[in-house]
């Protein structure tokens, strides 16, 4: 199934990345390698990963990044996958469901 990173998610990606880089020489390099290799493993196996909300008729689901407090969020639809967010994992229910609102959830 066919993978793609919605702009704001990636600009999450990178604001991320930048501030791992700022916080130890390399680290950002590391942060984007994981999340590059997350990706891959959300489109070969998405639904391997947890639901956001189960009620929701949309399939919206997150993979964590670790070692790093951040999440990815997605939904999977039938035709692709959908890369809404790139978001620390303080972010509480509300940005999350904020978000899936404005993404259209």
């Amino acid at each position: 199934m066919p993978l793609r990173v919605e702009p704001i998610a990636e600009a999450e990606a990178e604001q991320a990345t930048l501030w791992y880089e700022r916080q130890e020489s390399g680290l950002g390099w590391k942060f984007f390698k994981t999340f590059r290799q997350r990706l891959e493993s959300i489109e070969r196996s998405p639904r391997s990963f947890p639901l956001v909300d189960a009620e929701s008729d949309r399939e919206f689901r997150y993979c964590l990044l670790k070692p790093y407090a951040c999440r990815i969020g997605f939904e999977v639809r039938p035709e692709d996958i959908i890369v809404f967010a790139v978001a620390h994992v303080r972010r509480g229910p509300a940005y999350w469901k904020r978000r899936l609102r404005d993404y259209g959830g």
